[in-house]
């Protein structure tokens, strides 16, 4: 094998606690979206029933407070998922709105609106510092490679005081295909002088994973703290294991 002279994590479920981020955010912006958007005589049962309804719809489980890793949310950034919120209002006859563009723009200004109420809510899946000065100590490059957009990552890496460990950068609203496109790999070894072969791949979804694969890089690390299942991520990875904190015994165990 190949020495391991990179990694590339996911953001959303790998770094942050993808359910305790998103969730939130979504129904905050559902309510937003039904007070200020919907029209009042198309709700044909009350407001809490409407927002339950598309929370489902977009594959949230409401009582669990969990998202479906088969739903539309699961591997969508907040502009597919805007998509989905207009797709399910007009679905469901509860705009008169034959302009989907201005529809969408609507709701990502209700959406920008709920992320700075809950700025606050981010929680990271581990010790991220202690992880990446480690990382750091091993001479490895660090990336990141998400589906969400440019700002907010780079708030989110700021706010966590994380932002200097990074050698690159690749979100969902560079001009880069979305993930399984193995093209944000490509652009990580790019920027780092790395052979794919050389980088480990981290991330909580099938997505991540068939983007490792994609890619071809030397390692392919799930992790069991974002919505993928154990079932389902183990027949794709190199290894599972529960959250980054354990990234660095593999590390070692592979070297």
């Amino acid at each position: 094998m190949t020495k391991i002279k990179g990694v590339l994590f996911d953001k959303d479920g790998t770094l942050l606690d993808f359910n305790a981020l998103w969730i939130p955010i979504i129904e905050k912006t559902t309510e937003h979206v039904i007070a200020e958007i919907v029209e009042k005589d198309r709700i044909i049962n009350n407001r809490e029933q409407a927002k339950q309804s598309c929370l489902r719809y977009l594959g949230i489980d409401v009582e669990e407070k969990k998202i479906d890793p088969e739903g539309k949310l699961a591997n969508s950034n907040m502009t597919e998922a805007t998509y989905q919120v207009a797709e399910y209002l007009q679905q469901n006859n509860l705009v008169d709105c034959r302009d989907k563009e201005n529809l969408v723009e609507r709701i990502i200004s209700l959406t920008k609106i709920s992320a700075r109420q809950l700025d606050n809510d981010l929680k990271p899946t581990a010790d991220l510092p202690k992880i990446f000065q480690e990382l750091k100590n091993m001479n490895l490059q660090l990336g990141i490679a998400t589906a969400d957009n440019r700002q907010s990552t780079e708030d989110m890496v700021k706010q966590l005081e994380i932002q200097n460990y990074f050698d690159f950068i690749g979100c969902g609203d560079d001009d880069c295909p979305p993930k399984p496109h193995p093209r944000v790999v490509e652009k990580f070894c790019d920027c780092c002088q790395l052979s794919p072969q050389e980088v480990a791949f981290v991330g909580d979804t099938l997505t991540d994973m068939n983007t490792a694969i994609n890619a071809g890089v030397g390692l392919k690390i799930a992790v069991l703290c974002g919505i993928g299942s154990q079932d389902d991520l183990k027949e794709l990875a190199d290894f599972v294991i529960e959250t980054p904190a354990q990234l660095i015994s593999i590390l070692k165990q592979v070297s």
